[in-house]
């Protein structure tokens, strides 16, 4: 996304015009995204790294520090920048989902800008698991199947909870539990992927 100033609006103008995009530190979705979308898709993204946190990354869009940023969650963006949203002061330029979000319907996914099908492939590997892994708990290793159903189906609870839910809703939070199992088949179809597909992901990312 980029701030209301900026002359890239659109993805399309992404890919003729230059936008400086803000990022935090390496590793994190706000410089990988950007990352991604500059080198798979072909985004002209000049990427600064460096700040603390989101806060500061929307304090450096409303100062013209820089155009934009990346990686930003659809969810805490409603939360911390509501007022932004309402007055039409961001540009939404895409959306790195798997499946179109249904809030989000005109906002383009990157899949027909990607043409190279092992850059496809590494984007979708990426956009899957870090998804997935948005908010996870793990367990240590070779812990016993039994303890494993008790902390799923125990989460399972608390994320259906009424109270719970009603308390996100106060906070603007959206809750989309994924199952234990759905992030046990992502991790293993992660270490599944073909070698190719993970070195590219791995210079698609790179700092």
């Amino acid at each position: 996304m980029t701030f209301q100033h900026s002359r890239v609006r659109t993805l399309a103008d992404a890919l003729v015009h230059s936008a400086i995009i803000g990022a935090t530190t390496v590793g994190s979705p706000t410089r990988e995204y950007a990352a991604m979308f500059r080198r798979a898709v072909g985004a002209r993204f000049e990427i600064v790294s460096g700040y603390k946190g989101p806060a500061d990354l929307f304090v450096a869009m409303e100062r013209g520090e820089i155009d934009g940023v990346c990686g930003i969650d659809w969810s805490a963006l409603k939360a911390q920048q509501p007022d932004w949203l309402r007055e039409k002061k961001l540009n939404l330029l895409v959306q790195g989902s798997l499946v179109p979000h249904p809030e989000l319907l005109g906002v383009p996914t990157p899949w027909t800008y990607i043409k190279d099908e092992v850059d496809r492939k590494a984007v979708e590997l990426m956009v899957e698991f870090q998804q997935a892994f948005g908010r996870t708990y793990m367990a240590p290793p070779d812990i016993p199947a039994e303890a494993v159903e008790i902390l799923r189906e125990a989460f399972r609870a608390v994320l259906h909870d009424q109270e719970f839910l009603a308390d996100a809703k106060k906070l603007r939070i959206d809750i989309k539990p994924q199952a234990g199992e759905t992030i046990q088949r992502i991790v293993e179809k992660f270490y599944a992927a073909p070698r190719e597909v993970v070195d590219r992901l791995k210079q698609i990312v790179e700092p």
